[in-house]
């Protein structure tokens, strides 16, 4: 189309930028005629905003249905929490503390056949408080990607133009530089299907915290200086320090809290760092524990039975084996110490719960034990209540540019609370009308002390730490357990694993999968807390954790992992090694993509030996799984482990030996009628340093992205071309 000047708009050519031109196009709109310097400049030279993402990258959509839209690296992050959980602009939505806020910024939208630009729209912030909700400007381009109209809201007036025939530089995909998080930021991750389900947030949910919070305030200054200090957050180099907040009740006191003690049972005397250490490969910085002075709360530990029956409780409301009741005045008053006094008064709505263990403390009569939600924080059931209130603490000092979490440790003489990880909300100091403050990440946790140690008799892993489990002896008399004698501990760990960023379970399938028609939990049940091999399960014969784990915790990367996705023979080095792998050494694990439905998580394989925090596995009930492969179903409500020698060596000894081993006849895995991967041909390295496996696939997969249109994160000329930024801008 020849480009030649209309003269309708010559007397605006003279004056405005160089950056648009007119073509004759007939017939001729009536209303091309406009001031173009009333276009906002943005709209031309979207390069020097900076670098842009694709929309619903971390969205939670199955497939992408905003294929081809773009939001600016900065506005897609506006309002982010430093939480450990991805979050991002998804078709035009923010998820922002738990609301659903609108995305004020500048979204582009282009055709994915000639990456011609569709629209364009920018909201600004009214910033008036008497005007609601956003303005906005909005463009609209014709196929051959001249301006088709343009309407302007943002001012106390509206426009409508229609020049037609304007058509502006920079406006093609390629003067865009696109950012990815799991190419140009995370160069450790690998491809997943359906990321929004099954990858890893970046920057890993250890960052957050006080290098959490500076990192965020890096945002407006591109993300070349955002990943600078997300790597410095995220090095092994620093101290990652987490307070511990002992709190006492109004039974209790100050003086009754031991700080040398509750470090050492929560720590585990130095062994939970240790094993943080060793999963880690070196990768995690050290953690340090470091105990507060003890404040008081304004309630009491426990209400007798009686109390919490009477016209004066007033239950607000139950569920389960929680009720909601009124503190008696006399309970509730106070809190002691130097921190001063609650006041004499009752508090509504507190949440407790029925206590099971009356008898083995020496108590005849039943009573319910105060729940830390009743401080405003998780770990409790929240009740629906007329008079909801919350208790209070003591005022402390939680300084966040010190400590990375934080632990509340509520000292107890009769109640044995479970733990919990969460955001808690605790109102800091005793003033009522303060508001709670918001502790993300945090651990609530319940501990009695005894003469020479604080205890947690809900602790996890299982078998290893109780001898009742299953009513099964401990596998080996004298046997040293390597998170020491400190059961708090590891519930602690559990806890902590969870607040770096493992937010669901190990848990296992409790059928033959082989035989299953198709792996998912319609035919074949599902346990949680089922793995007996992980602490993040019931750890009831190993403590390390699943590679999927490892991976979205940031400590598993590319380099030490094999994506699967055709048939072939493959090697792996163990697990449970405690540094980084040797030049030329097989890799870690690997993560075999066993259909092309993109919905469906891949099977991690795994192989385990004596060692390190999986000692246990030396034991002759254990040993059978050193001697294979270990294989687990990626799963977003919880990864999944598999029974490969379901039934063996006992219908109820089965949990206890998963692995496919040297032997043992091919195991298939089926997924749809055409559909299967067949592991076999095991075989484990003479002084057990590796092992070869081989899949066997019915149909062979072209990779993780099988039909070449998948929007999310492979870098496929198909789908996006390629910027012509290679970098960023200057």
């Amino acid at each position: 189309m020849a480009r030649v000047a209309l003269s309708l708009l010559a007397c605006v050519l003279a004056t405005s930028p160089s950056s648009f031109v007119v073509v004759h196009a007939a017939p001729t709109p009536a209303s091309a005629s406009f001031d173009v310097s009333t276009l906002p400049p943005t709209m031309r030279d979207p390069a020097s905003l900076g670098s842009w993402v694709r929309d619903g990258e971390y969205c939670g959509s199955t497939l992408n249905p905003y294929l081809g839209t773009f939001y600016l690296w900065t506005e897609y992050f506006v309002g982010v929490e430093p939480l450990p959980s991805p979050r991002g602009c998804c078709g035009g939505w923010l998820s922002f503390n738990g609301v659903a806020k609108r995305c004020v910024g500048q979204r582009r939208v282009y055709n994915t056949t000639s990456w011609k630009i569709l629209s364009v729209l920018e909201e600004i912030d009214s910033g008036d408080k008497d005007v609601w909700g956003l303005m906005s400007w909005n463009a609209e381009f014709h196929a051959d990607g001249s301006l088709k109209s343009f309407r302007n809201a943002t001012i106390d007036h509206t426009t409508l133009f229609d020049p037609g025939v304007v058509f502006f530089n920079g406006t093609d995909f390629q003067e865009l530089h696109i950012f990815t998080f799991h190419t140009d930021a995370d160069k450790g991750a690998i491809p997943l299907p359906n990321p929004a389900y099954y990858q890893r947030p970046y920057p890993f949910s250890r960052a957050v915290g006080q290098f959490g919070n500076a990192c965020m305030a890096k945002i407006p200054l591109g993300h070349d200086a955002y990943e600078r200090c997300v790597e410095q957050a995220q090095a092994p180099t620093r101290k990652f320090r987490v307070a511990i907040l002992p709190i006492y009740w109004t039974t209790g006191s100050a003086a009754a809290v031991n700080k040398t003690l509750l470090q050492l049972s929560i720590s585990g005397g130095g062994s939970l760092n240790q094993y943080l250490k060793d999963v880690s490969f070196g990768r995690l910085p050290d953690v340090e524990f470091e105990v507060l002075d003890p404040v008081g709360a304004n309630l009491p530990e426990y209400i007798e039975y009686a109390d919490a029956q009477n016209a004066t409780a007033h239950p607000y409301g139950n569920t389960y084996s929680y009720v909601s009741v009124d503190a008696p005045a006399a309970e509730s008053s106070g809190g002691g110490g130097s921190s001063g006094g609650g006041g004499n008064r009752t508090i509504h709505g507190v949440v407790m719960r029925k206590s099971y263990n009356h008898a083995s403390y020496g108590f005849s009569q039943g009573y319910w034990c105060t729940q830390f939600a009743a401080l405003g924080g998780v770990g409790g059931a929240t009740l629906a209540l007329e008079t909801p209130s919350s208790g209070n603490v003591g005022a402390f000092m939680y300084d966040t540019s010190r400590y990375e979490r934080i632990i509340f440790a509520t000292q107890n003489a009769r109640c044995s609370h479970g733990a919990a990880m969460g955001t808690s909300r605790v109102r800091n100091g005793w003033n009522a009308s303060t508001p709670p403050t918001r502790y993300n990440s945090s651990i609530n946790l319940g501990v009695i002390p005894n003469a020479t140690s604080y205890s947690q008799p809900s602790s996890r892993p299982g078998r290893l730490s109780w001898q009742w489990e299953d009513n099964h002896p401990l596998p080996a008399p004298g046997y040293v357990h390597p998170l020491g004698t400190w059961g708090v501990a590891r519930t602690v760990l559990h806890e902590l694993v969870h607040a770096l960023g493992i937010q669901r379970h190990a848990n296992r399938y409790t059928c033959d999968v082989g035989a299953a028609a198709k792996l998912d939990s319609n035919n074949c049940g599902v346990e949680e807390y089922g793995s007996e091999f992980s602490i993040m399960g019931k750890g009831g014969a190993a403590l390390n954790m699943h590679p999927s784990a490892l991976y979205h915790m940031g400590l598993l990367h590319a380099a030490d992992l094999v994506t699967v996705h055709e048939s072939g023979t493959y090697s792996l080095s163990p697990i449970t090694g405690t540094t980084p792998l040797a030049p030329g050494a097989p890799v870690r694990a690997a993560v075999v993509q066993f259909t092309d439905d993109l919905s469906v998580g891949p099977i991690w394989v795994e192989f385990r030996v004596a060692a390190g925090f999986d000692t246990s596995l030396a034991f002759p009930e254990y040993v059978n799984n050193t001697r294979g492969i270990m294989l687990q179903h990626m799963h977003y409500y919880g990864d999944r482990l598999m029974d490969l020698r379901y039934g063996r060596p006992s219908a109820a000894d089965s949990k206890y030996e998963v692995t496919l081993n040297g032997g043992d006849a091919p195991y298939t895995i089926t997924q749809y009628v055409d559909r299967n991967v067949t592991f076999s041909d095991v075989r484990v390295a003479p002084d057990n340093s590796s092992v070869t496996f081989r899949v066997t696939y019915s149909k062979n997969l072209t990779g993780f992205y099988p039909n070449l249109s998948y929007p999310h994160i492979a870098d496929n000329p198909l789908v996006y071309p390629a910027s012509k930024f290679v970098q960023p801008p200057p």
